[in-house]
């Protein structure tokens, strides 16, 4: 599949993003986690930054089942 290069960006930072935060949550201690839950937040807000603007509010209400 051919993607914008806009959209391929986004795409990898989002992904490279929750890649980061999947790691984290695994590997550190519920301890650590509160010491970096700033850091987890701004990931987080990153991540939806990026995909923002390729989401609707229709698409979260009607997300399907996986």
């Amino acid at each position: 599949m051919k993607l914008s290069t806009s959209l391929h960006k986004k795409i990898v930072t989002a992904y490279n993003e929750a890649e980061e935060l999947h790691t984290s949550l695994t590997q550190l201690t519920d301890e650590e986690i509160i010491e970096v839950k700033d850091a987890l937040i701004r990931r987080t807000q990153k991540i939806m930054t990026a995909l923002d603007k390729y989401v609707s509010i229709d698409d979260l209400v009607n997300l399907p089942n996986m």
